[in-house]
Order: C-alpha cells, then structure tokens, then sequence
C-alpha cells in the first residue's frame, strides 16, 4: 500500500501528468528510503517516483483519489483548551474521528494561560498532531488549526457563525441530546454544517455561557447523568453525531 504524504499546493507544480514537489516532507520521502520506481500518494495523487533528491522529486500522476471525506455534515469541533497532552489527544482522536474542523479556544475557567507566543507554539504543535493523526487514520485531508480564540471576541462569535447548527454541551442543561439532534435532522434538507462546542477542565462559566447563547441556531443540550471530563465529552459527542448522521 502506498505511503500518504501531505505537502502544501505552494509547493506542487502540476503539468499534465508530471508533478514536481519540494519542501520539507522531501525529507520525510528519503528517510523512508523511497526510490525511483515506487509509488506514493501526494495529496489525492498517486505518483510513480522518477526522480528524487534531497530537495525535490518529481514523478507521473498514476491515478487520482476520489476524496473518501466528503460527508452530508460538516463536523467542528470547538474545543475550550485543555491540558497540553489532554489537547493533543483531543485532536488526534478528533481527526481519527473525522472531525472537518477543530477550533481551540479560551474561555474563563481554563486552567492554561497563553500568551501570543504561547499560542504560536501550540498552533504549530497541534497541527503536527493533526498531521500525523490524518497519514495513521488514511485521510487524504488535513484538519489545520489556524487561531485559538478567545471567547469573548466577536471573531469567536463569528466562526461560530459559520456553522448552521451549533450543540453547545453543558451540564447543567435539561435538554435531550437526542431530541435536539432529531430536530436538526429532520431541518437537514442537504449537506449542513454542526459546531460543538466544548468546555474545559472547570467547566463554563455563567458568563461563558451567557455569551454562548446569545448566538443563533445554538443548542444547549445535556450529555447525560455523569459530569464528563472535557475530552471525553468531546469525543463522545463527535461519535454521537458521526452515528447519527451516517458519516
């Protein structure tokens, strides 16, 4: 079976069925001792090697993958941060998952402060963990994480926005999972986009949520009896979703 290798379009030059790539997983490529002659996948492309050295290769598109992840829902997740290694199994399992989305944000009971450059660090680390998490799981798309937010900006606001349903869970909330979910079902007429939303360690702060529910089309729903750690209930309800929408 042919190794997946994701390389930026920046750095992909495509003419007819010839396709020249640089960057740094070309290192990747000869560590793994990949030669002339082998295939491997670039992106959707699969790719018979002609050349390669420690900068570059270019090869023959042999075929192209028809995307395995296009899904009637647009799946994000939300997540409040947690814990360093808690967050990155968050996102490994998210992207396992198939999660399209995945937005860290900070909200008043995280137990970890973060700085700009903080936030930088743990941009590019979380992205590598997604990374790796899509070559395991044979996705042939990568989640990017692009900001961690806070929420009480409006750009939070606004990315929240972009989903037309969003499932806020909380626990003090007496509303059905299940019941919301078979009304969001039964608006779904064709390809929709959810957001759920997740708190952290200490859970929502009154005025989290208070800014949460300002927002339209959003759902507060119970998750149970049990209070559920963070990144079990970020999980929990991706599967929840994923089984109740066929994904």
């Amino acid at each position: 079976m042919a190794r997946r290798f994701f390389i930026d379009n920046n750095d992909i030059n495509i003419d007819g069925n010839n396709i020249s790539v640089v960057g740094d997983e070309i290192h990747h490529i000869n560590v793994l001792r990949h030669k002339k002659g082998d295939l491997i996948k670039i992106n959707k492309y699969i790719v018979k090697i002609e050349e390669l050295d420690a900068h570059h290769l270019s090869g023959i598109i042999d075929d192209i993958e028809e995307s395995k992840h296009e899904n009637a829902v647009a799946l994000s997740l939300y997540q409040s941060y947690i814990k360093a290694d808690k967050m990155e199994y968050v996102v490994q399992k998210a992207v396992e998952l198939g999660i399209n989305k995945i937005v860290p944000f900070l909200s008043k009971n995280c137990v970890v402060k973060l700085d700009n450059n903080d936030k930088s660090k743990k941009i590019e680390r979380l992205n590598k963990i997604s990374l790796e998490a899509s070559k395991q799981c044979g996705r042939d798309d990568v989640v990017k994480i692009n900001s961690i937010f806070n929420i009480k900006e409006d750009a939070f606001k606004k990315e929240l926005l972009t989903n037309d349903y969003i499932i806020l869970a909380y626990e003090n909330s007496n509303n059905n999972l299940k019941e919301i979910l078979k009304n969001v079902s039964s608006k779904a007429n064709s390809k929709i986009s959810i957001g759920i939303v997740i708190g952290p360690e200490g859970g929502f702060d009154k005025s989290d949520i208070d800014i949460l529910k300002s927002i339209n089309n959003i759902y507060e729903v119970s998750l149970g009896k049990n209070i559920l750690r963070a990144e079990t209930a970020s999980l929990n309800l991706i599967s929840i979703i994923n089984y109740e929408f066929n994904l």
